[in-house]
């Protein structure tokens, strides 16, 4: 009976510590994916004279701005939002 109590008492422990790893890698994962992973502190984007952003959307894992306002803003700027850096412009051309 001596033998049994002790395999009780040791797998109960073995329990708990693997509990206590499996809620530390949770805590762990949430913290680097939560509000705080991927953060920048501030992203300056220049834009051509007289333009403004007149709309944001996603675009797959960028962020899509179309500028307006003015000839030269018939853009649209690609940035990725986890560093805040311009990947792409595409140039809107009218048809002739």
């Amino acid at each position: 009976m001596q033998p049994l109590k002790l395999l009780v008492i040791v797998m109960g422990v073995v329990i708990v510590v693997g509990l206590g790893i499996v809620v530390a890698a949770v805590i762990q994962r949430l913290g680097k994916h939560g509000a705080g992973g991927g953060r920048f502190d501030t992203a300056n984007l220049l834009l051509p004279k007289g333009c403004r952003v007149a709309e944001m959307a996603a675009a797959g894992a960028r962020l899509a701005l179309r500028l307006g306002d003015g000839p030269d803003c018939q853009i649209i700027l690609l940035v990725d939002p986890e560093s805040g850096r311009e990947t792409g412009r595409i140039g809107l051309l009218g048809q002739p």
